[in-house]
């Protein structure tokens, strides 16, 4: 139950603010393996671990996903996408270059490694 409410809050301190460092306290351990776990499709590499991929608002859009970051839509790459358990309850994105300050260049891209849909998208 402890592990469930830490990750619970978890995703609620990352939803409002995507882009914030890592989490500096305790990292459900269960979580934390199901991140080093993710596999990007095709290559089987590993995707990320909890400190590359955080919550992101997402939806469809034609045949393909876009998540939300630093105030800008941007598309999934298909062959990216992860479908299967999503333990995180939100769309989760593997960010590649993560971009920390207010202002971001307009070459910016985030270089998405694997993207898990949430259960709404």
């Amino acid at each position: 139950m402890t592990g469930h409410l830490i990750s619970a809050l978890f995703l609620i301190v990352s939803m409002g603010s995507a882009l914030a460092a890592p989490p500096s306290g305790p990292v459900d351990p269960e979580m934390a393996a199901w991140y080093r776990g993710l596999r990007q499709p095709g290559s089987g590499s590993g995707c990320c671990s909890i400190a590359d991929c955080r919550p992101y608002e997402s939806h469809m859009s034609s045949d393909h996903y876009e998540v939300f970051i630093q105030n800008r839509w941007y598309p999934v790459p298909n062959e990216v996408v992860i479908h299967g358990e999503n333990k995180a309850g939100s769309a989760v994105a593997c960010l590649r270059t993560q971009w920390f300050s207010e202002e971001v260049p307009a070459n910016y891209s985030p270089g998405i490694m694997c993207f898990i849909p949430g259960p709404a998208t």
